[in-house]
């Protein structure tokens, strides 16, 4: 099945349609895509796996479109990764949304509800923030989500990023530098 060295022959084999590079890429990128979700997210296997599913169909949906979006520019194993990160916070997300909660949890959130200006004050920032980081570029925005929501190590950072730790760390200083200097002109 190691008949594509190289991802790009793979990825071209997959578009045209071949079964045989199909099964090559779904065993040469599952153990990537279940690892983020497993080790990133706290994803269960079975969790993981369908994430998995739903990335394989998001790739092959409309004559390939995602999967043909990636130009060769870095490593395809970092545009993947890129993506299984989104499809993992969405996930995330909407299980947040859904996720019951019990009488105790209620009673403890309402002790330690903060009253209505210091609600004020928080929303009006997150807001302030969101609209920060939508001016930032997508790599900005990746690289400090990646090192503060997600928690990743620059060492994490650049292998997602096809970089080294230190470059890494650099890259996650130059993206709140830039952050700041728009936090200070948005006042």
């Amino acid at each position: 099945m190691s008949d594509y060295a190289s991802d790009q022959e793979l990825i071209t084999a997959v578009c045209a349609g071949s079964e045989q590079a199909a099964d090559t890429f779904i065993i040469r990128y599952r153990p990537l895509a279940t690892g983020l979700a497993i080790g990133r997210f706290g994803f269960s296997e079975t969790d993981a796996e369908d994430l998995f599913n739903q990335l394989i169909v998001m790739l092959w949906q409309n004559d390939f479109r995602v999967l043909r979006a990636w130009r060769k520019r870095g490593r395809f194993s970092t545009y993947l990764s890129v993506i299984v990160l989104h499809l993992c916070q969405r996930i995330r997300k909407v299980a947040s949304r859904t996720r019951p909660i019990n009488e105790q949890q209620l009673a403890n959130q309402s002790a330690d509800n903060p009253g209505p200006e210091e609600t004020a004050q928080s929303d009006q920032a997150t807001r302030q923030i969101q609209q920060i980081m939508h001016k930032l570029s997508p790599r900005d925005r990746l690289l400090i989500q990646l090192r503060y929501h997600d928690e990743c190590t620059p060492h994490q950072i650049g292998q997602i990023m096809g970089i080294s730790g230190g470059s890494a760390r650099k890259a996650v200083f130059d993206a709140l530098r830039r952050m700041r200097k728009r936090w200070d002109e948005y006042g």
